[in-house]
């Protein structure tokens, strides 16, 4: 048998364990998996991402974590989305847009008793401050969530207590940050040639969307979907991140 087909089955086989390490939720061996193979083999770390994007699996968010957190800055870079980068650095500002309106993410101007605001799609801004949104990593029990904060508003997205008659929960700005409703979880999928991320609260396990009706100045109310997602509708629950 000759060397390079040898070298062709370790390096499937490498393959093959990178891929369930992450599926398995073991993250420090896949740190070491990933270091190895970018050395000389880039493309199998490629390979699996694409995979675990497909497969919409929420795990590839924490492994990409994992590998940021590490000091492997340079592989997220090199072989992960290029959003991922913009989510970890707690630096960046971001902006999240919606796939179907192509509206981005702001909180009402006004306040309501509880010093709570309402979060909308904006019809037309897509530079102002109000729709800057920064990304702060927490990791528990062996996943990557995240707490969104509103920069204009100092104001942190949570999921309401209170559903409506269809079970959807409204989602709202607030000062406080300090209950299992205010963090979230991402994940990556693939639409097209197009990454894409459904954003998940973990208290509710309802994935965020905005309204099929817009109000009287074109914005739409973001809300938690309470169910199964319809196939046709899928891009009204995907959000693209982008830098401001």
């Amino acid at each position: 048998m000759s060397g390079h087909y040898l070298a062709y089955l370790n390096i499937n086989d490498t393959i093959s364990e990178l891929y369930d390490s992450i599926v398995n939720g073991n993250y420090s061996y896949a740190v070491k998996l990933t270091q190895n193979l970018s050395v000389k083999n880039g493309f199998a770390i490629t390979n699996v991402i694409e995979k675990l994007t497909q497969e919409v699996n929420s795990n590839l968010l924490s492994y990409g974590y994992k590998l940021w957190s590490s000091g492997e800055r340079d592989i997220v870079h090199n072989y992960l989305p290029h959003s991922f980068s913009l989510i970890f650095n707690e630096g960046n500002n971001v902006v999240l847009i919606n796939r179907r309106y192509d509206l981005a993410l702001k909180l009402d101007a006004g306040k309501d008793s509880n010093g709570d605001r309402k979060v909308w799609g904006d019809s037309s801004d897509k530079t102002s401050r109000r729709i800057v949104w920064q990304m702060l990593p927490i990791w528990y029990n062996n996943k990557v969530y995240f707490k969104l904060k509103n920069w204009d508003c100092n104001q942190f997205l949570k999921m309401g207590l209170y559903p409506d008659d269809i079970k959807d929960r409204p989602v709202y700005g607030d000062t406080k940050h300090d209950e299992m409703r205010h963090t979230w979880y991402l994940e990556p999928v693939l639409l097209g040639d197009i990454r894409s991320f459904f954003i998940t609260n973990r208290q509710f396990s309802q994935r965020l969307k905005l309204a099929v009706s817009a109000d009287s100045i074109g914005d739409r109310q973001l809300w938690g979907h309470n169910g199964d997602i319809n196939k046709n509708d899928l891009s009204r629950f995907l959000w693209d991140i982008k830098k401001h």
